[in-house]
């Protein structure tokens, strides 16, 4: 019998989450708003994360190894192109939701 009742709760909870997942729960209007707003604060992220490495570099320029510049400006690069990544989502959904308006 708890088998029977532990199956049955993980095939309910499984069924809730992949609704919350799928947002069952909100209207397409809803949901392309609610990615906008995630996709414009990332991209605030991403400038924040940005800008701290430019100051750490502008501030701390005569102690830096070549080993720190080579790897701050690989961690630049990859979050310059997580930048474009995110704009160009966040540019897409702005035209689904000027479209469902």
């Amino acid at each position: 019998m708890y088998e029977f009742l532990e199956s049955y709760v993980i095939v309910l909870f499984s069924n809730v989450v992949s609704d919350f997942k799928d947002n069952v729960f909100m209207s397409e209007k809803d949901s392309t708003k609610e990615d906008v707003n995630t996709y414009r604060n990332i991209f605030m992220f991403i400038l924040a994360l940005l800008s701290t490495i430019f100051g750490y570099g502008f501030v701390n320029f005569e102690k830096l190894s070549t080993h720190k510049i080579v790897v701050g400006c690989i961690v630049i690069v990859i979050l310059l192109v997580g930048l474009v990544v995110f704009v160009r989502k966040y540019i897409k959904s702005k035209e689904i939701l000027k479209d469902l308006e």
